[in-house]
């Protein structure tokens, strides 16, 4: 069942409504953009294939294109870097590494250098 969202601040007024599916695409980055007035694209991809060595060229495929008009891109920008640089956000963003760096290193911890423990996919 849909759900209705309501905002009423001081610069901000709206009610969101939030379907039962909405669409969610992962990308691990942008590729390209292309800025423009009124609007902006976006490419953006995953990595199918990462650069492992150096000298090796990591493959990407691209998996959207973001057709955003420019001054919403510049505003959520703005609202973005300007999270980033409180207090409160900066400790959120220190937080969420903390936790990262603790998930990777329980993980590394974890892992048995033995092949037989391994299971082999066929």
């Amino acid at each position: 069942m849909p759900k209705t969202v309501e905002v009423r601040q001081d610069q901000m007024r709206y009610d969101l409504t939030l379907p039962d599916q909405v669409n969610e695409v992962f990308i691990d980055g942008i590729t390209q953009m292309n800025i423009g007035i009124p609007i902006t694209k976006l490419v953006c991809h995953t990595v199918t294939s990462p650069a492992i060595k150096p000298g090796d060229v990591e493959q990407r495929q691209a998996n959207l294109t973001l057709t955003i008009p420019t001054l919403a891109l510049y505003q959520f920008l703005h609202g973005l870097l300007g999270n980033l640089v409180t207090d409160e956000g900066k400790k959120q963003l220190l937080t969420g590494a903390d936790v990262i760096n603790k998930s990777l290193i329980t993980a590394i911890e974890n892992f048995s250098a033995n092949p037989s423990s391994i299971k082999k996919s066929n």
